[in-house]
Order: structure tokens, then sequence, then C-alpha cells
């Protein structure tokens, strides 16, 4: 698995078997298509920059309850 401090990992649970699974940022330059596309439907729909930011704080305001089965739960390896 090559645990090294500072690595990010995720662990998923289901019954009684833990699975660590390591994983790694995307690059920013592979999503450069889908942030143009974006921009070009939010221009069609007439989307301004203040119904972002109010989305933004609505969904920050809200209570949100997750169940997420089987649980994953993110962490960082330290030694």
């Amino acid at each position: 698995m090559n645990l090294v401090e500072g690595i990010q990992f995720v662990v998923v649970g289901e019954k009684d078997v833990l699975m660590l699974k390591t994983i790694e940022g995307p690059v920013i330059s592979e999503f450069d298509d889908l942030i143009q596309q974006a921009r070009a439907q939010a221009k069609i729909a007439g989307l301004k920059l203040s119904d972002i930011t109010n989305a933004i704080k609505e969904a920050r305001g809200h209570e949100w309850k997750l169940s997420l089965i089987p649980t994953i739960i993110s962490g960082v390896f330290f030694r």
C-alpha cells in the first residue's frame, strides 16, 4: 500500500470488512474542458455570479444529514 506520512486514503467498511485505498487529487488541467462547458451552459441559462454565491450560502446554512452505507471515512496517514 506504500503508506507514507501525509498520504491521503479512504477507509470503506461493510459488515466485518475494512478496505483502505490511497487517493490522489486530480490535476486541475484535466477539468479545463468541463469548466468551459459549465461556463457556456451558465451563460445560456442566464446565471449570474450572485446566483452562484447565493446558492453556496444557502447550502452552507443547511444542516445536511447523510447516511452512507457502506460507511466511508477519509483520512491522512500519520506516523
